[in-house]
């Protein structure tokens, strides 16, 4: 079951086109629910008051509010237990030097939320494009699919595209009309969920052969757990593919404004990453 917040009645924003996607890509209507007070239904789907007004817990929430109600937001996330992951679309958490302080601090409330009984929920980005999955039927990317078109859908999808950059990954797929990943996920922020996570999950996979991963930094400890990732899925006859952004002083500065990332030393991540047994491509051609 997917929710989404931050739905427009009337105007085709973020939120919506979000809705349409999911809907086009064949997501049945009855899984899904639109958390919006003093509405009954958009699109057909159905709409609730809010979290407490929920008969059943999300397996998705889908979040597309302004980055300032993102706080507030969280914490009830959290306090209610309605929901198992939650998907953070909003920039400008932690990508700005006034916001990098509250959002540690929601990271952090994250964190201690992992910590007791049950985990709390799992959390994608902030700053974050979306996830497309062809075996859960859902896209959940704020594109129009008429600026995106969809390839024909293939009989077999063993790629996965990690990306932190939602541009990263349109512009792979404007420029290579063959690419079409099993899944493509957008990292963000990884004010939760990192690329150390993601990795170690999809090596696990057995339908996913190829992983390509563009990254502009990570955080704390998890480069360490970024190449054990890597080290896993390699030696389970995986090929991951990187392409490490940040690679000059100009592009550094650009990460950290990007995702508030700390870029780290290019030619230290190079060699402790093709240790581990990635494939680490110069260019953006060589990736590709």
């Amino acid at each position: 079951s997917i929710g989404i917040i931050g739905v427009s009645a009337t105007s085709m924003n973020f939120g919506r086109i979000i809705l349409h996607n999911l809907m086009d890509g064949g997501y049945p209507k009855a899984q899904m629910t639109i958390l919006r007070p003093g509405e009954t239904e958009i699109d057909g789907v159905r709409c609730a008051a809010g979290l407490k007004a929920l008969g059943h817990k999300l397996d998705l929430l889908i979040v597309a509010v302004a980055a300032s109600a993102v706080y507030e937001l969280v914490d009830e996330i959290i306090a209610t237990d309605a929901v198992e992951a939650v998907m953070l679309i909003p920039g400008s958490l932690g990508e700005t030097k006034k916001s990098r302080e509250p959002a540690a601090a929601l990271a952090a409330r994250i964190n201690a939320a992992h910590g007791k009984p049950g985990g709390g929920p799992v959390f994608l980005g902030a700053n974050c494009l979306g996830v497309v999955s062809h075996p859960g039927n859902y896209d959940s990317w704020f594109i129009p699919l008429e600026r995106l078109p969809k390839p024909q859908k293939k009989p077999v999808r063993n790629s996965v595209m990690l990306s932190q950059s939602g541009a990263f990954m349109i512009t792979r797929l404007s420029q290579n009309p063959w690419l079409d990943p099993r899944y493509m996920i957008a990292v963000g922020n990884q004010t939760d969920l990192t690329h150390g996570d993601l990795l170690a999950y999809f090596a696990e996979r057995p339908e996913v052969e190829t992983i390509g991963l563009y990254i502009e930094g990570f955080k704390d400890l998890d480069g360490l757990e970024f190449a054990r990732a890597v080290r896993k899925a390699v030696l389970k006859g995986k090929q991951i593919v990187v392409y490490k952004s940040g690679q000059t002083e100009p592009g550094q500065g650009g990460v950290l404004g990007h995702t508030a990332s700390i870029a780290g030393d290019p030619r230290l991540f190079e060699s402790v990453v093709r240790q581990a047994g990635a494939v680490v491509a110069e260019d953006l051609d060589a990736f590709d």
